[in-house]
């Protein structure tokens, strides 16, 4: 699949090469009809009108065809993208919707004007946001997801989970969801928290009751 997005990046970039040349076949064509409408020596230009006009429908044309071929390209380009689907962004992407209490339906991988690969939070009610348009909350929300989905999907020993004030910048609904996400995380690895906001620890009792150790210091 890699290959193939490279070969069809390539057609695209070509394609996009044709269509500016076409553009300015276009325009020259037009420049030389406009020329010919002045009237001088009728008969003649009358007949060279006639086929710059012709000319001008073959310009355009191709110019369709090149730009239509284009889009198609790049159609394609996204399709072969989004049926490959990084481990790592699937997981945190159900572990996002999770800790935003279902404000967020997961996590898209989008491109910048630069062609990266950017990830950006799935709306439950549509559209994606990026990063730097999130809330301190959320933008917390998504690197807790990716930090926890990195420590998943690492193939060697489990390693223990240790935050700091972590859920500082959320609101009570979502305290409570990713409460409960640490706890199913905290189920095969070592997950401690640490805080010193009383409404955190309180929140974590009710929801989990026997299920954690709260320890003041």
């Amino acid at each position: 699949l890699a290959g193939e997005i490279e070969r069809l990046d390539l057609r695209y970039r070509q394609l996009v090469t044709d269509i500016a040349e076409a553009t300015t076949l276009l325009h020259e064509a037009k420049k030389a009809r406009d020329t010919l409408a002045e009237g001088r020596d009728a008969e003649e230009l009358a007949s060279a009108k006639t086929e710059c006009a012709a000319e001008l429908i073959a310009v355009s044309e191709r110019w369709l065809a090149r730009a239509a071929a284009a889009r198609v390209a790049v159609r394609a380009v996204e399709r072969h993208r989004a049926t490959v689907q990084d481990p790592l962004v699937e997981r945190a992407s159900h572990l996002f919707a999770i800790a935003t209490a279902g404000a967020f339906s997961g996590l898209a991988v989008d491109y910048d004007d630069a062609d990266r690969p950017v990830i950006k939070g799935r709306r439950a009610k549509g559209g994606n946001v990026g990063v730097e348009h999130m809330s301190e909350g959320t933008s917390d929300q998504l690197f807790l997801s990716l930090r926890l989905a990195l420590l998943e999907l690492r193939t060697a020993e489990p390693l223990p989970f240790i935050g700091d004030d972590l859920l500082a910048s959320f609101d009570e609904s979502r305290v409570a969801s990713t409460i409960e996400l640490l706890a199913d995380f905290g189920r095969t690895r070592q997950t401690i928290l640490f805080t010193h906001h009383l409404h955190v620890a309180e929140i974590a009792r009710a929801r989990l009751h026997n299920d954690v150790d709260l320890i003041a210091l």
